[in-house]
């Protein structure tokens, strides 16, 4: 990452995005996800990526108003993307959230 950073900044210096491609320009999310893709050596979309994101995010006891800003919902649609997690299900069940870890 450390050696991406400093190419991008070498390179691209005026440019305050983080993931640039090769030409500058700010990268598509097919262009993103294929990428991670490849590098991950396996397949998976852009909805297990929101789907693993809100659930970590909700096994680390963060707030759902912070969930849903995070993965940019404007409604408590994000509730559907949290996998069904046993640590989860006994935390609703008792009246709390999980505590962070």
């Amino acid at each position: 990452m450390r050696q991406y950073v400093h190419s991008r900044d070498n390179l691209f210096f005026l440019s305050p995005e983080l993931w640039l491609t090769r030409d500058g320009r700010v990268p598509t999310r097919s262009w993103f996800i294929r990428r991670l893709q490849r590098a991950c050596g396996f397949e998976f979309t852009g909805h297990s990526m929101r789907a693993g994101g809100a659930t970590t995010l909700a096994l680390l006891g963060t707030a759902p108003h912070v969930i849903q800003a995070i993965g940019r919902w404007s409604s408590d649609e994000w509730q559907k993307y949290v996998r069904n997690h046993a640590f989860l299900q006994q935390a609703s069940l008792h009246g709390h959230p999980p505590a962070a870890q």
